[in-house]
């Protein structure tokens, strides 16, 4: 946030501190850690890697002095516009002001994973700021609407929820804010958003969603009318209940496009041959007349007919075509996991 915007909250909560006391007369507490009244002067925009939110204070009593290095309990909740009854999520933290009576908390870090699921994209949250002021009851100091904070956590990376990316790191420190797409089986109600934005697709029912199962697999887009994918309609689920066909969220096995192999010649070969039942041995036939040789096509030996030639098959061969490659057909690749936003 910019030293510009801290100034503008600082005068506007300071002003709305001015109308709160004219116009309503403050309660007294009677213990002195518990007399504090808590003006908000800012809010800091700075969302700590989806951890939460700087939230930062002023403690004073009734006088208006800052209380300097006391203790004090402060709660924070937050609720959907409209419906301050729906705590969507709350924490409690144990501060220590500063000299000048000021303290503040990350709102958010006691239960990242917890907060991590809000759903920033599509409601507008509320901020409701508590004190404690006994061992059981607590004081409602302050409630404003989040206008920025923590919405960057949505449009801040760049990564809409649902979005698929390569992860190069270990498995061990993928961010919080995404998931492994491994496959694995959730509630609909820990993932609100990314569930409403994945449905089926990838298998689950009513009540569960599965992720993505990207292990060991290349992408493909969808060809839709592209023409590219000749077996589209044959596309099957990745897991029980997602889609089949031409559409996101399924399977096609691996497979070789059709094509022909070139045979190379083993070697040369004879047959025997007989004349008149009598085996002569090896027949040369080159279909000539030529003293010395057999003729092919008259059934001649030097000119003169000697009656009926017979070739004989000299028994089945075969050719041998190698054989190279390994299990699969793919090209160079590294390895990554694809993790998905939510």
């Amino acid at each position: 946030m910019s030293f510009w915007v801290m100034i503008y909250l600082f005068f506007y909560y300071s002003i709305a501190l001015l109308f709160y006391l004219k116009f309503k007369k403050m309660k007294k507490i009677n213990t002195i850690i518990t007399a504090i009244l808590l003006n908000v002067v800012f809010v800091q925009a700075q969302f700590q890697d989806q951890k939460g939110f700087n939230f930062q204070g002023y403690a004073r009593d009734e006088s208006g002095a800052g209380l300097g290095n006391k203790a004090v309990q402060v709660k924070y909740s937050l609720y959907p516009a409209g419906l301050p009854g729906n705590i969507d999520y709350t924490e409690t933290h144990s501060l220590t002001t500063d000299a000048y009576g000021i303290f503040s908390a990350v709102v958010g870090s006691k239960s990242i994973a917890t907060f991590a699921k809000l759903a920033f994209s599509r409601v507008n949250y509320w901020l409701k700021v508590e004190v404690k002021t006994s061992s059981t009851a607590w004081s409602t100091i302050n409630e404003i609407e989040l206008l920025s904070v923590p919405y960057a956590r949505t449009a801040g990376n760049g990564n809409p929820i649902g979005a698929v990316i390569a992860f190069a790191g270990a498995k061990a420190n993928i961010p919080l804010g995404y998931l492994i797409c491994d496959g694995t089986l959730y509630n609909r109600a820990d993932y609100l958003e990314l569930s409403n934005i994945l449905g089926s697709a990838w298998g689950g029912s009513a009540t569960q969603f599965n992720v993505p199962d990207m292990r060991g697999l290349f992408v493909r887009g969808v060809d839709e009318t592209a023409g590219r994918d000749d077996d589209k309609a044959t596309r099957t689920v990745v897991n029980v209940g997602g889609n089949t066909g031409n559409t996101v969220g399924t399977l096609q096995l691996e497979e070789t496009k059709a094509h022909n192999h070139t045979a190379s010649n083993a070697g040369a070969h004879t047959h025997n041959s007989n004349v008149n039942g009598t085996n002569i041995g090896v027949a040369v036939m080159d279909g000539t007349n030529t003293a010395g040789s057999l003729d092919n096509s008259t059934g001649e030996i030097n000119n003169r007919a000697i009656g009926a030639l017979t070739i004989n098959s000299s028994g089945d061969h075969t050719h041998t075509i190698s054989s190279t490659g390994g299990t699969e057909t793919r090209p160079e690749n590294v390895s990554v996991y694809y993790i998905i936003k939510y």
